[in-house]
């Protein structure tokens, strides 16, 4: 049963982890957009307006 638990706990560090480095590369990723000027900020309508044309 011990042994059961620790694998549970191995486990849910390593998907606490790959959450972690998931995040780190959206982050990164949108650093690299806005730095790129491939992304734009506005309201939920300039969204909607720049979608529908």
């Amino acid at each position: 049963m011990e042994d059961q638990q620790y694998i549970q706990e191995i486990i849910q560090r390593r998907l606490v982890d790959a959450k972690r480095s998931a995040v780190v590369r959206r982050a990164k990723e949108a650093k690299d957009n806005v730095r790129k000027n491939k992304s734009r900020s506005g309201t939920a309508n300039d969204l909607l307006a720049d979608l529908n044309g």
